[in-house]
């Protein structure tokens, strides 16, 4: 990060690494956050995996700091893996700039984009969205099921690390797998 030129854009995973499932410690992203800020650097978030870690709000600690910081961002927050929205993807991209003038850039270059890839999309999967964010009790529902996905999956890693560490004693330092807030 360090020798990448000034104002280069570096893709972050908000939670729940894909495969390791290793996550960084609030501390590492306030020192990873500084280190973006101080040379300009964009982050671009993907947080795809949000509410299959430590949870919704805890999953999306680092995009927090960055936005407490008024760190320009684009964050990437698809409803595939946590609400099983695969065809068609389903999320939003959140963009943030710092002037008024940037977002009206960047509105403009999205809007091109979009109307470049496809007309008009289909409404299925942001219905089923709008189905459940809005209403308390599926909301509760959903997050409920997305903190036992969570655990199942947390069991998942500790069978591997035993797997690899202690049954088969594959060499290596498994621990990434298993150590995390």
């Amino acid at each position: 990060m360090r020798a990448a030129p000034n104002r280069s854009t570096f893709v972050l995973q908000a939670c729940c690494n894909n495969p390791t499932a290793a996550e960084l410690t609030e501390q590492q992203w306030r020192t990873l956050a500084e280190e973006i800020t101080s040379r300009g650097h964009l982050p671009f978030f993907d947080i795809a995996y949000q509410g299959l870690g430590r949870g919704l709000d805890e999953d999306a600690y680092g995009v927090r700091h960055f936005a407490s910081l008024g760190s320009e961002m684009i964050v990437a927050q698809p409803f595939a893996k946590n609400l099983g929205l695969y065809r068609p993807r389903v999320g939003p991209l959140h963009v943030v700039a710092s002037t008024k003038e940037a977002t009206a850039a960047v509105k403009d270059q999205l809007r091109c984009m979009i109307r470049w890839e496809f007309s008009s999309f289909p409404a299925y999967g942001s219905r089923l969205v709008d189905l459940v964010l809005p209403d308390p009790e599926s909301q509760a529902k959903w997050h409920d099921e997305l903190r036992e996905i969570g655990q199942r999956l947390e069991r998942s890693r500790q069978e591997l690390f035993h797997q690899l560490a202690n049954v088969h004693k594959i060499p290596g330092n498994w621990h990434i797998n298993v150590d995390r807030l």
